[in-house]
């Protein structure tokens, strides 16, 4: 009996190795996983030779700069991107159309974000410095215009080729930094470290479009297409705010009721946490465009994909937040030092919020397929409500750890509660707690052994 499932399994891993698709999904997680780590390394590398070259008040300049564009910058980055790749998928014919009408709704949110850059400039009466450098700063942002090609191969799933640009764009941003620390430049030098970085990263994808594509630009523009993006993406930018201000008011509320010294102990966590979830965002946006396609050929194959991602982005991050607790005395010690090992139980409890995030990111995709942006961005308030009224009880009683405790609690709950509420999205509910606790099937369907 051992050797008959033995052999089995050996079968299957071979089936699965030897299947076009499967290595076409593992080879572009493997890239788009080495971009995100040399971009860490590296954004982290330059980033702390030039707070120490910089020093505190040129390096305190930079970030406010930076600040200053990226509030603004939210109106040039709109989140339509999972509504595009999801209309690439289904529709490949309407290609042109698609593409056209994201370039449009790109650069009519570019130039709103350009004019309420520059009443905000004039209204808060910004020195000539923050002027230049914020100048600088939105002319990065010029390159989000171009963003359907690079959603047109995520769609494609070519990610590699995201990747190869990250990378390139990653080695320019490091040596214009590298520079700019070497020659002791002027704070302008590291803006167009921050442009440069945004535009080689563009120019790259536009040349492995027009390597890739057979009729590049081709595309049509229609002023109505690009108008019904802007429903899409108020609903998913405003759940983007609603997380945003998540994470910050466990910051606000403890630098309120206990200290800044608090605050210090807490961004431990949420710093790391951060750079953990990346990796589980990468894999959703990796394998979205193959939950489109399931759902469009049986509900049988949907669940199978969809039960696949929960298990596979959940149990990845649970692995990862039981190695960073068990790391966390010496990884807090060593490079934090002494006086931050207040930070280690704050870490260790924030960090199991780690699956529920992931999770949440595979519930934002499956929302966007179903046309039920509403529900997320109702389960991204509920979470956010009972974040603050769990903190209101938990920071008193147990100060950063209760901020920590706080945030594990309504993560979940979050979820739950908003999907409780209705018939598809308790079946949704059923779906998630089976993908969780029950190993996903991984035999490959014959809509998959026909790829």
């Amino acid at each position: 009996m051992m050797k008959l499932r033995l052999k089995s399994a050996y079968n299957l891993g071979r089936q699965w190795m030897n299947h076009s698709l499967v290595r076409q999904y593992g080879s572009n997680t493997a890239w788009m996983v080495s971009a995100r780590i040399y971009w860490s390394i590296s954004g982290i590398l330059t980033g702390i030779l030039a707070a120490r070259v910089l020093g505190p008040d040129n390096w305190g300049i930079f970030n406010y700069a930076l600040a200053f564009v990226g509030i603004p910058g939210l109106l040039s980055t709109l989140n339509v991107e999972p509504v595009a790749v999801r209309q690439l998928v289904k529709f490949p014919d309407k290609k042109a159309s698609i593409m056209g009408e994201l370039f449009l709704f790109r650069l009519f949110s570019f130039l709103i974000m350009i004019l309420t850059l520059l009443l905000a400039l004039r209204l808060t009466n910004q020195n000539i410095q923050i002027w230049n450098m914020a100048l600088i700063l939105a002319l990065g942002y010029t390159g989000y215009i171009l963003q359907p090609i690079y959603l047109y191969f995520i769609a494609l799933i070519l990610n590699k080729y995201i990747a190869l640009s990250s990378i390139i764009a990653c080695t320019i941003y490091a040596i214009i930094r590298l520079t700019a620390i070497l020659l002791d430049s002027s704070l302008y030098w590291y803006a167009w470290a921050e442009t440069g970085q945004l535009l080689t990263g563009t120019a790259a994808l536009i040349y492995f479009y027009m390597r890739h594509d057979d009729r590049p630009f081709r595309w049509k523009f229609k002023i109505s297409g690009a108008l019904k993006l802007l429903k899409p993406a108020i609903l998913l930018s405003l759940s983007g705010f609603i997380s945003f201000i998540y994470v910050q008011t466990d910051i606000l509320m403890l630098k309120y009721m206990v200290g800044t010294k608090a605050v210090g102990y807490y961004s431990i966590g949420t710093k790391i946490s951060e750079h953990w979830l990346a990796f589980s965002v990468i894999l959703c946006s990796i394998f979205f465009p193959a939950i489109v396609s399931a759902s469009q050929i049986s509900t049988q194959a949907y669940t199978k994909q969809l039960h696949r991602l929960y298990f596979l982005v959940f149990w990845l991050m649970l692995a990862l937040a039981a190695l960073t607790i068990l790391f966390s005395h010496p990884f807090i010690y060593l490079l934090y030092g002494r006086e931050y090992l207040p930070a280690i139980i704050p870490l260790v409890i924030y960090i199991c919020s780690l699956p529920f995030f992931a999770i949440f990111s595979v519930f934002v995709y499956w929302t966007v397929n179903e046309g039920m942006l509403k529900t997320n961005a109702a389960a991204c308030l509920t979470g956010a409500i009972l974040n603050i009224i769990f903190n209101l009880f938990a920071i008193p009683l147990f100060g950063t750890n209760g901020a920590a405790l706080s945030t594990v609690a309504a993560v979940p709950l979050g979820l739950l509660v908003p999907l409780s509420f209705s018939r598809q999205g308790r079946s949704h509910l059923q779906l998630l707690f089976r993908a969780l606790f029950s190993l996903p099937s991984f035999k490959l369907g014959e809509h998959e052994i026909n790829k």
